[in-house]
């Protein structure tokens, strides 16, 4: 419905140029966007916001003026946004004609106008998954809660879980859910609440309206993941006061700082090679494994590649995907710098109007980064024993560093000492064993490190005999050993790098070649 209604708005005159203009610069500057997808993400964040057409306007007008350096054709986009969104209010009026989101509209104000039957109203509102509301759907609850005397509202939720933020949920809103739905005016209430809350119960004996209960058990994973992820957690501002407990014991986290390239393909190749290793020698089924990706179709060729080669009961999944699931074995790849978690890539033809709620600009936090850490906190909680999580050295991501080492092994292509070494003095030297499996130009070849990962070995002061091993033990395909070989990191390539890096080895006359 709504894809035709915006075609046939184009065909007005006001309409065709802008949309002409406006899908020709996002054509060209983000490939393969959908001009129709974008324009309804940007309406839809708008009526989360419940702003109308004139405040979304007033509002992303001040977010432009904000920003330095807009790409070209953000400021067209915007304008054709609102002009859709105004012809959008034209036609769904929320009465005859409405979608999902208008009928929760319509509930909420039908129940603040009074227009809603008494057999309709409830003394007992339970809300499950709490966290994961939106402004408008809390505000059924809220409108609900406010037309009985005895109302008595239970929600449920884990703020620490909520990952739809995309969505419009407001963690902030559960956190604070007492005051939300100014519980400290419900003083005249028929049940005196020392009947229920009494000083023998430390939780509950300050009654105040409202009640916060903690349900910490863990039940799920082991002592040693659920200590890691609340370690991870409480690096987030926005969140409630809590401290889990798991199972007792559990096998350390397992982290892999992989020691291969970060170029696509060569991270891919690299993370799948692992990952079809960690499946092999697991004490667990593939059908007891899960595998636990930041996007599928942000990604395609490395979602597509390990379906292909993972077995079919391997249970491939997003992070937002898993939530409510678990698995025995879960593994979690890409927790690399810029590749994948955290994803902090904004979307430059919705982001003026994805602005964050008040409480993480009056708090200096990070709304983007907060989401991405719960999202990574899900992805954790979902092991019920093994947690194996895939990095780079060199390009770890930030929450690697918040992973606590007490509960957390890492393994590393390169032990401490040897890392301190090359940050010193730019190299080590040491001999290792791999196969080079592609000459990809006169200077370099891809080595595969002895399942370390896909790395670049630089030939640039190698010998003429050394070049011609290289094409021969490429042609050959045979493993051999590297005696004395150079080891550097270096600088990631890419626009935005933000200082990742990534191992190179480096092969000149010191460098002895041999077989096996």
């Amino acid at each position: 419905m709504w894809t035709l209604f915006l075609l046939h708005s184009a065909t007005t005159p006001a309409f065709t140029p802008i949309i002409r203009d406006s899908a020709q610069l996002t054509k060209r500057r983000s490939g393969s966007t959908d001009i129709v997808e974008k324009v309804s993400e940007f309406i839809n964040q708008a009526r989360v916001r419940e702003w109308n057409p004139v405040q979304t306007k007033n509002e992303v007008e001040s977010h432009l003026k904000e920003g330095e350096d807009l790409d070209e054709g953000v400021e067209e986009f915007a304008r054709l946004s609102i002009a859709a969104y105004r012809e959008f209010n034209e036609v769904f009026d929320n009465r005859t004609k409405t979608d999902f989101h208008g009928s929760v509209v319509l509930t909420r104000d039908l129940i603040r106008e009074g227009d809603v039957d008494e057999n309709n109203l409830y003394s007992y509102l339970f809300v499950d998954e709490m966290q994961d509301l939106n402004r408008v759907q809390f505000g059924v609850v809220k409108e609900l809660a406010k037309q009985r005397q005895d109302v008595r509202t239970f929600g449920v939720g884990d703020d620490w879980q909520s990952i739809f933020g995309f969505q419009g949920a407001r963690p902030d809103l559960f956190i604070n859910f007492g005051d939300e739905l100014d519980a400290d005016e419900y003083d005249e209430i028929d049940t005196a609440p020392e009947e229920i809350f009494t000083d023998d119960n430390p939780l509950l004996a300050d009654f105040d309206a409202f009640e916060d209960t903690r349900l910490e058990n863990n039940y799920r994973c082991p002592e040693s993941v659920v200590n890691a992820s609340n370690a991870l957690i409480e690096n987030n501002e926005i969140r409630t006061e809590k401290e889990p407990s798991g199972l007792p014991g559990g096998d350390p986290v397992q982290i892999h700082h992989l020691g291969c390239d970060t170029f696509e393909h060569k991270l891919n190749q690299s993370m799948e090679r692992k990952i079809k290793s960690l499946i092999r020698e697991s004490p667990y089924s593939p059908e007891e494994t899960q595998v636990l990706l930041r996007q599928k179709d942000g990604d395609p060729s490395f979602y597509y590649s390990l379906k292909k080669s993972l077995p079919d009961s391997v249970d491939i999944r997003t992070a937002h995907d898993s939530k409510g699931s678990e698995a025995e074995h879960v593994l979690i790849p890409k927790v690399v710098q810029n590749h994948g978690y955290p994803s902090l890539q904004g979307d430059k033809w919705v982001d003026p109007v994805k602005q964050p709620p008040e409480i993480y600009e009056e708090h200096k936090a990070s709304y983007q980064l907060e989401e991405e850490r719960r999202l990574f906190y899900v992805a954790l909680t979902r092991s019920k024993s093994r947690l194996d999580v895939l990095t780079v050295q060199g390009a770890e991501s930030v929450f690697i560093n918040e992973l606590p080492d007490s509960h957390c092994e890492h393994l590393r292509p390169l032990p401490q000492a040897e890392l301190n070494e090359i940050e010193t003095n730019r190299e080590i030297r040491k001999s290792l064993s791999g196969r080079v499996i592609a000459k990809n130009s006169k200077n370099f070849a891809t080595f595969d490190w002895d399942g370390r990962g896909l790395v670049d070995l630089n030939l640039y002061d190698a010998t003429a005999a050394q070049k011609r091993m290289i094409e021969k033990f490429e042609q050959n395909g045979e493993t051999l050993t590297l005696k004395n070989c150079g080891i550097q990191y270096r600088d990631s390539y890419g626009e935005e790098t933000n200082g990742s890096q990534r191992l190179q080895l480096q092969l000149d006359d010191e460098v002895e070649i041999s077989n096996g």
